[in-house]
């Protein structure tokens, strides 16, 4: 890159890191015009606007008849002129910014991350806040001054710690004032960030085996603090699904996917069986598109499941994800296929109780294709705990009918279950496709 462009580059970063940090009050006329643009723009209608001090504030003071669910995310920035935002058909509720932002710049490249030793890192005007420290995020209501009340066990890197949302306020006896919806957290060298406070939490069952003792902590401690996990770094984008065991209709199980995109035509996953700091490993899964999927030979597509009914089905979801950025994203995954391994079931099903460890061989795993075949008490569980409604994704998913095209193995599992009933867009090649695709 020549000197003039990283000048260049750099001033655009600055501009960029301006907006981001700011704690100006919002331009509230400002964001209403370009949010109403926005809504033009798609088509609909300017929105009545509701404006909120914190994004906190949102899920509680929204208006009647708006529901903001805890698996969505928020939409950040309107025309840079407030704060986060949350888009609906006849509303809009909106954030204002900060009013107390603190950072540093740490790393080769010049990261900037909240950080303040001494007081809330980031505050709204209504008191929400976070308490970050570089290893840290302190929960609101705890103080630390370093000293050894604050300490957890034999290696102290800052204070305790709980990602339990971005600083959601608690209540006086010291428990979460919504302990059902705290943040998925995800901790990097340097700081432990909640990804998104808005997901709820899906907790995993305790696998065989005594707690953690003081030397494996202080070791993780260690680690934490000295290596770095550089494969794991950009395992960032999140979805939910079930899967069943290849010709083993009743093994069944709800797996959370973290994924990293290798290209436009490949990710690859590794799977858990929840979304805490305390999920299990259960398996992997290769994604693949359909153009890539049929240049595989044919020895090999056996192993590959169809992804057409998770993505149409709306059993498919990406929590935290606002709806039009999920859905894009399933629209990405029309047509691929999936190649998954399991190598422990944790979740009890029917009479068969979980593993407490990954016991005997592991399992190739296969996609639902039919109504009827995901077990209703799994799928209810999950939509239940999650706040999903599968009934209103499948309906916004229709208009991916008209990509969809044949695909392999819709019927491998077909007779093992009985009264399914297939659903529009999902169809075996060999029931769709010219003759001499039969195998």
């Amino acid at each position: 890159m020549s000197v003039f462009a990283q000048r260049e580059a750099a001033g655009i970063r600055a501009e960029w890191l301006g907006h981001l940090l700011s704690t100006a009050p919002a331009d509230r006329p400002a964001a209403e015009a370009a949010i109403s643009e926005l809504y033009r723009l798609s088509g609909l209608d300017p929105p009545r606007f509701h404006w909120v001090a914190s994004p906190l504030a949102a899920l509680e003071t929204v208006p009647p008849g708006v529901r903001l669910r805890a698996s969505e995310t928020v939409d950040r920035f309107a025309d840079w002129s407030c704060g986060w935002w949350w888009p609906r058909e006849h509303v809009c509720v909106v954030s204002e910014r900060p009013v107390e932002i603190h950072t540093e710049v740490w790393g080769d490249e010049g990261r900037v991350r909240l950080h303040r030793p001494d007081g809330p890192a980031l505050r709204f005007a209504d008191g929400w806040a976070v308490h970050a420290w570089p290893r840290r995020i302190i929960r609101r209501g705890r103080k630390c001054d370093g000293s050894s009340r604050c300490r957890t066990g034999p290696v102290a890197l800052g204070c305790e710690t709980r990602v339990c949302g971005y600083g959601r306020p608690q209540s006086p006896s010291g428990s979460d004032r919504s302990p059902a919806v705290r943040g998925a957290g995800t901790e990097r060298r340097g700081v432990t960030m909640a990804v998104n406070p808005m997901i709820k939490d899906r907790e995993s069952p305790a696998p065989a085996g005594r707690g953690k003792g003081g030397w494996l902590a202080t070791l993780e401690q260690g680690a934490n603090l000295l290596q770095e996990a550089t494969p794991l770094k950009d395992f960032d984008v999140y979805v939910v699904g079930f899967h069943c065991a290849k010709g083993e209709p009743d093994f069944q199980m709800e797996a959370h996917h973290y994924c990293r995109v290798v290209n436009d035509d490949l990710l690859q996953c590794v799977l858990f069986d929840g979304n805490t700091r305390d999920a299990n490993l259960i398996g992997i899964e290769y994604i693949v598109s359909g153009r890539l999927f049929e240049t595989m030979p044919a020895e090999e597509r056996p192993y590959w499941h169809p992804h057409n009914f998770e993505v149409l089905s709306g059993q498919l979801v990406a929590p935290g994800l606002p709806d039009a950025a999920e859905k894009a994203f399933m629209k990405r995954l029309m047509n691929s296929y999936g190649k998954t391994w399991h190598t422990w079931h944790t979740s009890g099903h029917g009479e068969e109780p979980g593993m407490d460890l990954p016991y005997g061989d592991h399992k190739l795993m296969w996609s639902f294709n039919r109504d009827g075949e995901c077990d209703e008490d799994l799928r209810r569980a999950r939509n239940e705990a999650m706040g999903v409604d599968t009934d209103a994704k499948r309906s916004d998913r229709q208009s991916f009918l008209e990509i969809a095209r044949p695909q392999w193995g819709v019927d491998a599992m077909k007779d093992d279950f009985p009264d399914t009933a297939p659903i529009p867009g999902v169809t075996d090649v060999r029931d769709a496709g010219p003759p001499g695709t039969k195998s």
